[in-house]
């Protein structure tokens, strides 16, 4: 019997999970219909099929139904890409040998679809050569072979473009300095190699500047006392103009001038002078000065 030799999972499964009626229907499966076996031999109609079935029957339950994979191999092409150049030939083969497990291989669509799996500049690149006057791909009249020709040529261009213009661009470079100063001699302008540096702009050009120092936060107790007598006599006119100072009055003396603490009356009034003399001094200091 075909089961005699079934152990473990098998022979628990044929034993425990399938029912009588499941194990007859396999046991005594026939197919009804005429065929052909591997060696070319004809198969008779309603014939003992329990092989087969029992085959079928063991796959469905321990790895799913046996399918189609054609939808499979279609979500997998449309998700294929070629991010560079690099990987083309692995893009190629890849590709090559998923369509061709389609029943539908030679639409147009898996062509078109072919190219737009390349990066998207060298696609377009590519789509020039076949594409006609109105800007329409005949893909139909182009087999796989032939774009995939197309591509590789492109490719090989594309590689001699770069190459020829790092060429030029080495030749330029060398002709400017063979050149020289040969321009300069007949008064046109010079056509150097080398750009101009740019010059830092720094405040103290001099690096030994003594603005550049670092000031030392000590000072004595004299240099102290006289910068402060000093900006407590100019921070009132330090400022000021001699226009906007000739409209100011001085509130002590009523003269126009100065200001109260620039007042030469109140350091005369010091003196002991009296008042007609303080007049006298006054008026010739502020008339010669």
């Amino acid at each position: 019997m075909i089961v005699a030799g079934f152990t473990g999972q098998l022979r628990g499964w044929w034993d425990n999970y399938l029912t009588v009626e499941e194990r007859a229907m396999v046991i005594n499966a026939k197919a009804i219909d005429e065929g052909v076996d591997n060696l070319g031999m004809a198969l008779v109609a309603n014939r003992e099929d329990a092989v087969y079935t029992l085959i079928l029957t063991i796959l469905e339950h321990f790895n799913g139904r046996f399918t189609n994979q054609n939808e499979n191999v279609r979500t997998l092409l449309n998700g294929l890409r070629c991010k560079t150049l690099g990987e083309f030939r692995l893009y190629k083969d890849t590709f090559m040998s998923r369509v061709m497990e389609l029943p539908e291989n030679k639409i147009e669509y898996w062509k078109a679809k072919f190219i737009d799996g390349l990066p998207s500049l060298f696609a377009e690149r590519v789509k020039k050569v076949p594409r006609g006057s109105y800007g329409e791909i005949p893909y139909r009249d182009y087999t796989y072979g032939k774009l995939i020709g197309i591509c590789t040529q492109e490719g090989l261009n594309l590689c001699n473009e770069l190459r020829l213009s790092r060429q030029l661009k080495m030749d330029k470079l060398r002709e400017k300095s063979q050149l020289g100063d040969f321009c300069t001699q007949f008064g046109l302008p010079e056509t150097s190699t080398h750009k101009k540096k740019k010059h830092k702009y720094h405040r103290y050009p001099n690096q030994d500047s003594p603005y550049r120092r670092k000031r030392s936060r000590y000072r004595s107790k004299e240099e102290r006392e006289a910068k402060k007598a000093h900006r407590k006599a100019t921070r009132f006119t330090k400022n000021r103009s001699k226009r906007d100072l000739a409209d100011i009055k001085c509130y002590k003396c009523g003269k126009f001038g100065h200001i109260a603490p620039n007042c030469k009356l109140q350091k005369m009034k010091t003196l002991g002078l009296d008042n007609e003399l303080r007049d006298k001094v006054y008026g010739l200091l502020y008339t010669s000065g």
